[in-house]
Parts: structure tokens; sequence; C-alpha cells
């Protein structure tokens, strides 16, 4: 029943997740424009809906953007790299400049919007033959460009009827050039509302990861098994990284001086980290299924692949998302392979580790997808499959993770209460084999004696029977008592009577939970080392105080001195008294207390503890 909430509520989870993250996308629905030889007509309707975004087919002047010659015009898809324009022996190139031009043709005159994301490297912005907006500084080559990657937003008045839209664009610094992102384009208070709910949506985002990675490295400080906890911790800051990286808008004003090729190689590096990360969690996890040489393998890639997008420039085959998406299916693939022996081999939540795997292949898949032209409005979920995959990634592990600490946190726990059922059992022949040998020594001097103190100790066995250690652990105060007033009765016909009981507890208290064998013991000890062959009064005293009980036993006996009372606190059991020891130790394991013991030589000695209700 545990096991079915647990993943109930994990389904909940991941449903709770993907009903807000649904709900957001629902509301920031993008028309997807469909631009033709450079003009693209807006709607009325479009206008008052939705925002649109300025795809399809652009003009395109390449190697020109001081003076724009009709002749070299040519039409080019957006988004996507302009290197198509720059033939080169019949090779295309990914380094180069050139202009974009759109005709837009709008159908009121109002105050509109524009949003652009990032164009790599550097550009301007113009409409209407007027400078707008200037990202970096264009160049010819890449010592006179300056990249920049700042997210630009534009507003102004147009009228009723056709626009020019112009962009010039320089690349010499990242892999793909020119428009590579789909513009936002709408009514001003459409492109706010769209701004708006894409900071709702990167911070609910942003807050998923920075809480499970807060909340994994509190566990990782408290756990003696760090791995699982750190390799996940890892895994989620680097997904924090990616998120930060993919979004841009929040990591812009977090880090303005960011330099383009620097965010670059750590938004490649933060995909490796997680393959990093999950390869080793997964190792960890499963490690009689994953075999070294297997491990070495991937890690050798990864590694490679890390440092060669360290040491290589941002517009290198290196940073070709081809050769990404080759290393991501390779880890995964062999990753699913390893979850998939688990799995047959019956290892609980290796099936929860698989779905996690799934859902962060078909992100990644989706993401690098071309999707564009399978629907006719599309949504930010379109630039999120991967993110939203890393999130959901993240909850499974999160659940396995946890799934390992529930069951190792049950194996200790269980572990500990063999323990104490052993040490509650230990008490039961020490206690047993005094009494046997006092019958045998009394056989021989007084038979009727002896007869009386086997009929107590059969007295004192039925009660004792009641209770079986190895079956639980606590019972009831009202059978310790019974357990109790047997064994002084078995002692007052050892000692011909001269033990007495006085027992002072409320009704209300005898039915109250407790470890079995911690108040018998204290008061043999009393008889065993109290007794001078004086008569001896047993004072047993239970009151409640609060939301705790006290326990008080305490005796007119012999007393103990300060080394005897230490040897006892400090568990020292090599010297005779095992009970007390035993005691103080079940007290530390269960209730985190231990025994109070006052005690002067000649005079008598009090025993007290504390336990909770």
């Amino acid at each position: 029943m545990r096991v079915f909430y647990r993943i109930l509520l994990m389904f909940t989870s991941i449903g709770l997740f993907i009903g807000i993250s649904s709900a957001i996308y629902l509301s920031s629905s993008i028309k997807v424009g469909k631009a033709v030889g450079g003009r693209l007509e807006i709607s009325n309707e479009v206008l008052d809906s939705n925002v649109i975004t300025l795809d399809g087919q652009w003009e395109f002047y390449a190697k020109q953007i001081e003076n724009v010659e009709p002749m070299g015009k040519q039409c080019i898809d957006v988004p996507g790299n302009f290197s198509k324009a720059f033939p080169l022996d019949g090779k295309n190139m990914n380094e180069g400049y050139g202009t974009y031009r759109l005709k837009i043709v709008v159908p009121r005159s109002e105050q509109y919007g524009l949003k652009i994301s990032f164009l790599s490297s550097a550009y301007e912005v113009l409409v209407d033959g007027r400078v707008l907006r200037k990202n970096g500084v264009l160049g010819k080559s890449s010592l006179e460009e300056l990249a920049s990657w700042e997210p630009q937003h534009i507003f102004l008045y147009m009228e009723k009827g056709v626009h020019h839209i112009a962009i010039k664009v320089s690349n010499f610094t990242c892999y793909q050039g020119g428009i590579i992102n789909s513009l936002i384009f709408g009514l001003q208070e459409k492109v706010y509302r769209y701004e708006f709910v894409n900071t709702m949506r990167s911070m609910l985002y942003i807050g998923i990861l920075i809480g499970i990675s807060f909340y994994l490295v509190v566990i990782n400080m408290a756990m003696k098994r760090k791995n699982l906890s750190t390799c996940l911790f890892i895994f989620s800051l680097s997904a924090l990284v990616l998120e930060l990286h993919l979004d841009g808008e929040i990591l812009f004003y977090l880090y303005p001086r960011l330099s383009v090729t620097l965010s670059i190689t750590i938004e490649y590096l933060s995909y490796v980290v997680q393959l990093i990360s999950v390869v080793y969690f997964i190792y960890f996890m499963y490690t009689d299924y994953f075999k070294r040489g297997t491990l070495y393998t991937l890690s050798g890639i990864n590694i490679v692949y890390f440092f060669l997008l360290i040491f290589t420039p941002t517009n290198g085959v290196v940073y070709h998302d081809f050769l990404l998406i080759m290393v991501l299916v390779v880890n995964y693939l062999v990753l699913s392979l390893v979850i998939f022996k688990a799995i047959k081999n019956h290892r609980k939540s290796a099936f929860i580790m698989l779905l996690g795997n799934a859902f962060l292949i078909l992100g990644g898949v989706l993401q690098l997808m071309d999707l564009r032209l399978l629907f006719k409005e599309k949504n930010m979920v379109h630039n999120d499959f991967y993110i939203l995959g890393l999130i959901l990634y993240v909850l499974c592990l999160s659940y396995v993770f946890f799934f390992e600490v529930e069951n190792t946190y049950d194996k200790a726990n269980k572990a500990k209460k063999m323990e104490i059922a052993f040490l509650q059992a230990q008490i039961a022949p020490h206690f047993f084999f005094n009494v046997i040998n006092n019958i045998y020594y009394m056989m021989d001097s007084n038979v009727d004696l002896a007869k009386k103190l086997l009929i107590s100790f059969s007295d004192f066995l039925r009660v004792k029977h009641k209770f079986d250690y190895r079956k639980t652990v606590f019972y009831t105060l009202r059978e310790e008592l019974e357990l109790v007033n047997a064994f002084v009765d078995i002692e007052n016909v050892r000692l011909n009577k001269q033990i007495e009981l006085e027992v002072n507890v409320g009704k209300d208290l005898l039915d109250t939970y407790i470890l079995p064998l911690l108040i018998q013991p204290l008061v043999e000890n009393s008889i065993k080392h109290g007794f001078t062959g004086k008569p001896l009064k047993i004072y047993i005293k239970i009151l409640k105080e609060d939301r705790n009980v006290i326990y008080e036993i305490s005796d007119n006996g012999r007393g103990m001195g300060y080394s005897r009372i230490h040897q006892v606190i400090s568990e020292n059991i090599s010297v005779n008294g095992i009970g007390l020891s035993n005691i103080n130790y079940r007290l530390k394991e269960s209730y985190s207390t231990q025994l109070q013991i006052y005690s002067v030589l000649e005079e008598g000695t009090s025993i007290s503890f504390t336990l909770p209700i």
C-alpha cells in the first residue's frame, strides 16, 4: 500500500507540473506567419487574438550591409541558417554577412511591438529606413565584428499599410548565422503579455530546479550515501544553467557583460555535465548491471567532447547540433540498456528511471526536430521540449533517489529493532539463570521454600509469555508492572519477605506503551546490589508531566559510588550489571534519553528516566 501511494504521489506531481505548464503554454498561443517572396500580410483577427511570428520567405542580400543592390536579391527561409546564401566552391560557409528584408502589411494604425531573442551574432534593425536598434557591431570579418546576445524589444507606432523591415546581420562567432530564431510581432499590449507569460514560465522552471537542487544539498549533508544526491544535484544545477541560457532574458539581466562565445560554450557544456552526472547516477544505482568498461567508454566520450567544446571556436564543427545529438543519443541509449537489465532483474524503481529516461530522450528529439511545419499555431512549448524533459527527468530521478533513501532508512530501522529485540532477549536468560540457580541451591536446605519459589517463577513465566520480542518491540506499562510484581514475589520467597515494594502510578498511564524490561531490571539491580540483609524498601513512582512520563525507581539499600555510576552511564558492560547498561543503551537508541542515577553510599539509590507519551 505504501508503494502505491508513493507512485501515486509521483504521478500526481508530474501531472500537476504538466497541467500548470500546459495552462501557461495555452495562454501564450502564437500564430505562425507565412511570408511569401518577402511579403507578409497580417489580418485584424490575428492582431486581436495573438502575436505572430515573422516566419517564411524573406528577401536576402548576401555580403551586403551598406548599399543594398537589388541584383543580389534571393529568398531565404526564416528562421534558419543563412549559410546557404554563401556558396563557396560548392560548399556552404558558416561565416558571412548580409541584409534581410520583409514587407509587412498591417491592417490598422496602432502601437506595435517586435521581440528579437537572439540573432547570430551582430545586427541592426531598420523599419522604413530608420535605424531602431543596434546589437553589437556589424563587421565584414571576425576582427571587425563585436558579437552581442542581448534580447531586444522594439516598440513603435505604425500606420495602416505596407512597412519595410530590414535586418543587417553579420556572423563570425556562431556555428549558425542570421535569423536563427523566430521574431515575434504584434500589438504592443499583446507583446507585453507574451513577455510576461514567458517570464512566468522561466521563473517556474528555474524555481523548480533551484528548489530540487537546494533540497538535495540538504539531504546530501545529512546522508552518508552521498554519491546519488551529489549526481542529482549536479544534474539539476546544470539543467538550471541550461534553462537560463535557453531563455536568455533572465541571464542577460543577471550577467549583461557575458560574452557570446562564453555563453554558447557554457550552454553546450551544461549538456555534457548533465550527461556525466546521469551516467554516474545510474552507475551508482545499478552497479551490478553497469560494466566498468561501458562506464569508461561513455566517460571518455563525454570528457573528450567536454574539452573540445572548451578549446575549439564556437563557430567550428564541434558546436554543430548533429554532433551534440549523436553524443546525447549514444549516452541515453546505453543507459536505457542498463536500466532494462535492472528491470529484468526486478530492481524496484528501475521502471521509473526508464520513464525519466524516455521523457528526456523524447524532449531532446522534439526540441531538435523542426515542428513548425506541422502546426498552424505554436506556443512557447516548441522551444521548451528539452527543458520540460529535463524537469520531468529530475522528478523521476528524485523519486528514485528518495526511494533508495527510504529503503536505506527501513533497513536501518529494522536492524535497530532487531538489535533492541536481541538486547531485550538478552535480559531474560540472565534473570532465568539467577532464579534457577537459587532454586537449585535451596533444594538441599529448604525443599518447601524451593517449591514456593518454583511456583512463583511459574507465575512469572506466565506473565512473561504474553510478550514475544520476536514479534513486537513495545508493550504496556501494565504488563511491565505485572512482571515486576511477579519478580518481587520470587525474591521474597528467597529472602524471607524482606523486600517491600510500593508502586505509585495513575490508572490513566497503565496502557502507555514502553520498551519491555525497563523497570524490572532496575528493581532486580536494587535487590542484587542494595540488599544488605536488612529489610529493603523499593519505591516505584510514575507520573505524567506535560507530554512526558517520568519513571523513578528508588531504594534505601547500599547505594553506589561515583565510579560505579560512571561505568553504567558510559555503557561499560564488561563489569557486572549488564542490565543497567543494556537499559541505558536501549533508551538512547529508542528515545534519545538515558538513565539519571543519584546514589549515596549506605543511604540508597534513585534511578529515573523520562519518556515521551
